[in-house]
């Protein structure tokens, strides 16, 4: 490679690494961003046919995340095993593979039918930290052989960092959105116990007709108004509307009327014209 084709190389990668940079710090949608990456690197780098895989903690194998092609449908149900094909060998053996004609290569699988045959190949393993790859980036360079694949394939080494780095961030913010939602369920379950039925005392034929009636207000959005002397339990009947209605989920506010003066309360309540 010339000294000027190998400085018009560099230039190119330093541009494609630093669009890429861009693409992922703008969203947390992994999906989305992976997407952009490989837009970027058949724009910048002159790198197409992208694809992107990722292991699924749960099943294990691994599942395409992004591919930059026109119909997404092809991605449907496309998956790959530790080890099968080109792809699964760069995960289960953590090794870059490049590969000058795909075609030649007896582990090609062409599951996603992009690919040209006779152009070269290049898959990256993806790390998140020192453990073993989650993923892998695989893409086609422009037709080129002899040493520039093998400082392409360093370049997408690079990217596949930069990956890595998103990937995590996606995953620890979906584990804790995970927890939060684990936990707030957890919440309104042990608010839905508290406030049932079954923790207002009171089994006399006018409690059950009160009970009857809270189960049929809960129902509708409407307004309730709740009467009974000091220390009746009005305000257990009222989280009992609320927590067995359709807006539980929503905020229950309470108000102390009390503490408001007589000429605001209505504006307070109701508001003011």
């Amino acid at each position: 490679m010339s000294p000027d084709n190998r400085v018009k190389m560099v230039e190119q990668h330093m541009s494609a690494l630093y669009q890429v940079s861009r693409v992922l710090s703008r969203s947390l949608d992994l999906h989305e961003t992976l997407k952009a990456v490989l837009e970027v690197l058949d724009e910048y780098a002159g790198i197409r046919r992208g694809m992107v895989t990722l292991v699924d903690p749960e099943s294990g194998s691994m599942l395409v995340n992004a591919a930059h092609v026109d119909d997404e449908s092809l991605l449907q149900d496309v998956t790959y095993q530790p080890g099968e094909g080109i792809v699964g060998t760069i995960l289960s053996d953590d090794e870059i593979v490049v590969i000058e004609r795909i075609i030649d290569e007896p582990r090609f699988l062409d599951r996603l039918g992009i690919y040209h045959p006779r152009l070269p190949f290049i898959g990256v393993p993806i790390h998140v930290g020192d453990n073993a790859p989650v993923g892998v980036l695989a893409a086609q360079p422009d037709d080129v052989s002899g040493s520039y694949l093998d400082e392409l394939a360093l370049f997408m080494e690079m990217v596949a960092n930069l990956i890595a780095q998103s990937v995590r961030l996606s995953w620890e913010v979906e584990k804790k959105q995970q927890a939060l939602a684990e936990e707030r369920d957890s919440l309104r379950r042990q608010v839905r116990n508290n406030y049932g039925f079954d923790n207002i005392v009171g089994h006399t034929q006018v409690m059950r007709r009160v009970f009857d009636q809270v189960r049929q207000v809960a129902k509708w959005n409407t307004t309730v108004l709740i009467r009974g002397e000091s220390g009746t339990g009005k305000e257990l009947i009222a989280n009992a509307i609320h927590y067995n209605s359709p807006r539980s989920t929503n905020p229950f506010v309470k108000l102390n009327c009390a503490a408001l003066p007589e000429n605001l309360l209505e504006s307070e309540l109701f508001g003011h014209e």
